[in-house]
């Protein structure tokens, strides 16, 4: 007797209970547009192939891009297995079993070390453009820390103790020893005195709005000084180059693969 609307409220719940409150926000709205389509809510036992089929003819009508109606299906689909694994519904065949997504290219976002470099170095008299560019040089220097975790984390004691966190994206899906520990570099230590409240030891960017916004800013600050300075990767470059660019550094430098997904906070699949 479980309908679609009932699980999602469930498992957004969850979600907001784990601080993931941006991506709960994003099923929710995925959500309302399949029960737009279905004309309101509906029984889980009344998701078929059929139905998914239909929907996605829907999306694809309206001209959307592939990684758009990605997006879409799978976190109606995300809805749908989490009702399997509670027990909610049982299906014969799975609603999604023929469902087949249009995989695109890749986006390399990583940055080469020469545009890096000349990244590292430049002097704004922005001082929007300052912030994103010291939070993307802290993020590389924090082995490709993520923004969410850079704000969450309490810096006081930086330079006596090692820097350790669990990744708030993975923290509820990894196994095992899920705390990443190493030692902040002494470059980093500049941008943390900078930015820290000595009294929280969190970092205060002094801007209001959601965390989402903020990213956004960065994003759109990096790719302004990008193309100030020409550099080839003025169209790709956002706050997630920096641990993208990190993790391919070491790689060309020869670093372990395992040693470099431990400091970006993956699960390794090897000791």
């Amino acid at each position: 007797n479980a309908t679609f609307q009932t699980v999602t409220n469930i498992y957004t719940q969850q979600l907001r209970n784990e601080g993931r409150t941006s991506y709960a926000g994003l099923i929710e709205k995925h959500v309302a547009r399949f029960l737009d389509f279905t004309h309101g809510d509906i029984f889980l036992s009344e998701i078929n192939p059929r139905l998914v089929d239909d929907y996605v003819h829907t999306i694809r009508a309206t001209g959307a891009s592939p990684s758009y109606e990605h997006i879409r299906i799978v976190n109606i689909r995300t809805i749908v297995n989490y009702a399997i694994k509670m027990q909610m519904v049982r299906y014969d065949i799975n609603p999604f079993a023929y469902w087949q997504s249009h995989k695109s290219e890749p986006r390399e976002i990583d940055i080469n070390v020469e545009d890096t470099r000349t990244l590292f170095t430049h002097h704004s008299k922005y001082r929007g453009i300052r912030k994103a560019l010291d939070m993307f040089r802290l993020s590389y220097y924090l082995g490709g820390m993520n923004l969410l975790d850079m704000l969450a984390y309490d810096f006081r004691g930086y330079k006596e103790k090692p820097l350790a966190y669990i990744r708030h994206k993975t923290r509820n899906k990894k196994s095992g020893n899920k705390t990443t520990t190493f030692n902040i570099i002494p470059e980093a230590y500049p941008i943390i005195q900078k930015y820290m409240d000595k009294k929280t030891g969190l970092l205060s960017l002094h801007q209001s709005g959601s965390y989402v916004s903020i990213l956004n800013g960065i994003d759109r600050s990096l790719k302004t000084v990008a193309r100030q300075l020409s550099l080839p990767c003025q169209d790709r470059i956002s706050f997630y180059s920096a641990r993208k660019s990190f993790v391919q550094h070491g790689f060309e430098l020869g670093l372990p693969l395992e040693v470099l997904e431990y400091c970006i906070g993956q699960s390794v699949k090897t000791n």
